[in-house]
């Protein structure tokens, strides 16, 4: 959940269900501040047209960044005894792998905004392609982090 408010910018009472994250507040301020960012490699996105027109067709719908996927990984913490967790999300789908339970978790957040009924065993297909690109997303970003550039 988020809260803005720009009077005269934002419509008072305006909502959205568009799919964004904290990772979408840098590049968005940077396009209000008319900071030119394209030559950053970012994660986020500007979300300048929800925040001031909404998203596209309903505002219940996640219609606005349907194919977006968002991939999040913590590490592994010793002390806090805490294992590697993993998630993906994909419209309204969201697929965790938790080290400590043994199987995995998917959801349909549209469906189940509170995550209360795994549908890993109803979704078999689903969840073998999620893991898939869980695994293939993980991979990536850890080979981009041995090749980044130290500052």
């Amino acid at each position: 959940p988020c809260l803005m408010r720009w009077p005269g910018k934002i419509e008072p009472g305006s909502t959205t269900n568009a799919l964004t994250w904290a990772l979408d507040i840098f590049p968005t301020l940077s396009h209000f501040a008319g900071a030119d960012v394209s030559d950053l490699t970012l994660d986020g996105k500007n979300i300048a047209p929800i925040i001031l027109e909404g998203a596209p067709g309903d505002p219940k719908s996640n219609q606005h960044h349907a194919g977006r996927e968002l991939f999040w990984e913590t590490g592994k913490h010793a002390h806090l005894d805490r294992g590697n967790w993993i998630a993906l999300r994909q419209g309204p789908w969201k697929y965790l792998q938790d080290p400590n339970a043994d199987t995995p978790f998917l959801f349909n957040l549209t469906n189940d905004p509170l995550e209360s009924l795994n549908q890993a065993p109803l979704q078999p297909e689903r969840l073998a392609e999620m893991q898939s690109r869980a695994k293939e997303l993980a991979k990536a970003y850890r080979a981009s982090q041995n090749t980044a550039p130290s500052q």
